[in-house]
């Protein structure tokens, strides 16, 4: 899934890079900066607020609580869900990263297209 997700990037990086490099640069930073902040605003919430707060805005109804003995609580318990949490913001934050390394170096070694 990391393949893909990484072909995804590199396909579009080749497109914007290809119709304009200013373009390319301007939305790479952009985006870059934008997945670097709410990565770090992300993880200096606790796991348990954010995992409430989440559930709140998409389940206001309550029917996301059950209880301890509850098949879905044994086959899913909050660890597998911190640790889904955490591997997703290391994703964003490498292609964040990488984002924002590509706007600054992409242009420095490609000519400018006129």
């Amino acid at each position: 899934m990391l393949f893909v997700a990484w072909l995804v990037l590199a396909m579009w990086i080749v497109a914007m890079v290809h119709k304009d490099m200013a373009l390319f640069t301007r939305s790479a930073r952009n985006a870059g900066l934008a997945g670097i902040i709410a990565t770090v605003v992300a993880v200096s919430i606790p796991f348990d607020l954010t995992f409430q707060i989440f559930h709140l805005i998409f389940f206001p109804q309550g029917n996301w609580q059950f209880a301890t003995q509850s098949l879905l609580i044994r086959l899913f318990p909050s660890l597998f869900f911190a640790s889904l949490a955490a591997w997703i913001g290391i994703y964003v934050f490498a292609i964040s990263l990488a984002l924002l390394l590509l706007s600054i170096i992409l242009p420095k070694i490609l000519p400018q297209q006129s």
